[in-house]
């Protein structure tokens, strides 16, 4: 019996293929072992990625600071999932919550149904603004929330309407959704410097590579396993800094 990686490896370049069903659906030990060869490969790639994108950030944010006189966006960047890790309560709600919460947030409608497209992308863009939302009056959060509810219904309304037409654009929706899922992860700056914008770009790039394979598992394997690994991730990123510090 030998195990394959090869829808993984078509869904890279053409994510719309993970929404194609190929052949007879195999056997319960070869899907086992395909989902082994998946999940090995998605964390291997995210470790290389990782492993070239973090130097070049701090080499670069270091540029930066030195010669614009602030803060290295990549330390201030990084040194965030730190703070995580070095706090209990966070690190309980970066294992047990949060993967939940994202994954509704950005791979739930992934099944691209009406409802669950229209709350998915709508909480998406929430979670998005979370993060530069709390630098402003109560006022304004509760107007954004409630703009967040129309549009909710407004992309309802559009989704049931054009449902065939938007299934052409599949590849386009897990691209967008992979993009949103990084980009919220620039809410946990305390502060956003412009000229950094490039760092935080190359940090979150791993994120946004999981992001990208956690869609595939959605797709193909429920969302339950993709909360599930996302899970696993989480736990053992906050293990290995609590570990490290």
């Amino acid at each position: 019996m030998k195990g394959t990686i090869k829808p993984l490896i078509n869904f890279l370049p053409h994510p719309s293929t993970v929404y194609s069903v190929e052949g007879v659906a195999p056997q319960r030990r070869q899907r086992m072992l395909n989902l082994s060869l998946e999940i090995l490969t998605i964390f291997l790639s995210i470790i290389i990625l990782g492993a070239i994108c973090r130097p070049i950030a701090l080499s670069w944010g270091e540029w930066i600071a030195s010669t614009y006189n602030t803060i290295n966006p990549a330390e201030q960047m990084l040194g965030y999932n730190h703070k995580i890790a070095e706090k209990w309560l966070l690190s309980v709600f970066a294992i047990l919550i949060a993967p939940a919460l994202e994954e509704f947030a950005f791979r739930y409608g992934l099944n691209l149904k009406p409802t669950p497209l229209a709350l998915c992308l709508s909480s998406s863009l929430l979670y998005c603004a979370v993060g530069p939302l709390r630098l402003t009056p109560l006022s304004f959060q509760l107007s954004f929330a409630i703009l967040i509810l129309v549009l909710g219904f407004c992309f309802y309304w559009g989704f049931r309407r054009s449902m065939p037409q938007i299934g052409r654009y599949k590849g386009s929706i897990v691209v967008l959704f992979s993009l949103l899922f990084g980009l919220a992860h620039l809410g946990n700056l305390e502060t956003f410097e412009w000229i950094g914008l490039p760092v935080y770009l190359l940090c979150i790039a791993p994120i946004f590579l999981f992001g990208y394979y956690l869609a595939y598992i959605r797709i193909r394997r429920g969302i339950g396993m993709a909360i599930l690994l996302h899970l696993i991730n989480n736990m053992v990123a906050i293990l290995l800094m609590r570990g490290a510090s």
